[in-house]
């Protein structure tokens, strides 16, 4: 049977897992739908700006993180979160620097068949086999992959998220407001730090709508909540601000765990596929890191071949070659 490894979503899970598996078995393939990389590491790109409209910082409790983030380019900021340089997303970027990453290529089922597991592609392409699969997404997607396993299909039915609208502008001169707004909108609502030399001509502003506004717009078009969202932003600058260079929103469906499942991954098929992520322990970086470190080792215990010792060293090293 073939030893390729099959990877469903690059996101900070995803990427890890990858990372720990790439230099113990020969043919590891991460599959993402979308174009980018790093999930809700996310940035967007304006006319030389970099927006952090997902995860704004980073704040690893794992001392050992802080040295992986240090290897990818991040550095603290003034709050004494870790950012990425020039935007969140470089981080997923450099840490999928030498994987085998197929972008836009959205799974729409898992099949076990003689020889291993394949994967449906959108537009009816099929990939595989492969001897372990992982899944590194959101457990409401897992599901809709995983139907027809009823065990592990209401597990994770029974992890639930509240989702997040995500609001950026950024204006082309500097609001006079502090860097931290309150209204009853947003659960947080900031100002970015910029380069030293451009905050007297820029000023970019995120905002994260609270689970409640959050739910009650969820399925509202974008440019309805668009619209919303900047008059809460008026609202609490407290007036009217001048017309944004550039204004957005974003809706992060499957944003936060409200009850996480309390271990790093779920397993069946006698551990020949596995499903975790951040939601598997937590919501947050740590979380995400974890479950994918953890499935790795998992997929790893089960493949004949060298162990895992080293791993951890061998990373660093890739990162900073």
């Amino acid at each position: 049977m073939t030893r390729a490894i099959a990877i469903i979503g690059a996101g900070l899970c995803g990427i890890t897992a990858a990372r720990e598996l790439s230099g113990h078995v020969e043919n590891v393939v991460v599959f993402e739908k979308s174009r980018g990389l790093g999930g809700r590491m996310a940035t967007r790109r304006f006319a030389g700006l970099s927006i952090n409209h997902g995860a704004p910082r980073v704040t690893p409790g794992n001392p050992e993180l802080e040295g992986l983030l240090l290897a990818a380019g991040a550095s603290q900021d003034s709050l004494g979160g870790w950012v990425g340089r020039p935007g969140m997303s470089s981080i997923a970027r450099c840490m999928a620097k030498g994987l085998r990453i197929e972008t836009r290529h959205s799974v729409t089922a898992i099949i076990k068949g003689r020889g291993g597991f394949y994967l449906e592609i959108e537009n009816d392409r099929r990939q595989g086999p492969f001897a372990r699969v992982i899944l590194a997404v959101p457990a409401p997607q897992a599901r809709v992959l995983l139907s027809a396993l009823p065990g592990i299909s209401k597990r994770l039915a029974d992890i639930e998220f509240n989702p997040v609208w995500a609001f950026m502008a950024a204006f082309g001169e500097r609001l006079d407001a502090p860097n931290r707004l309150t209204g009853p909108v947003f659960h947080r609502l900031f100002r970015q730090e910029l380069p030293e030399e451009i905050q007297a001509t820029r000023d970019v502003w995120v905002g994260h709508a609270t689970a409640e506004w959050s739910s009650a717009y969820l399925e509202m078009p974008d440019a309805l909540v668009e619209t919303s969202m900047q008059a809460a932003f008026a609202a609490a600058l407290g007036h009217l601000p001048p017309e944004p260079l550039y204004c957005a929103v974003h809706r992060w469906r499957y944003a936060l765990a409200q009850k996480p499942l309390g271990e790093p991954y779920l397993e069946v098929c006698n551990g020949q596929l596995l499903v975790g992520g951040d939601w598997a322990l937590g919501h947050g970086f740590d979380d995400a890191w974890m479950s994918g470190r953890a499935m790795a080792e998992r997929v790893l215990l089960t493949l004949p071949g060298p162990t895992a010792r080293g791993r951890d060293r061998a990373w660093r090293s890739d990162l900073t070659n």
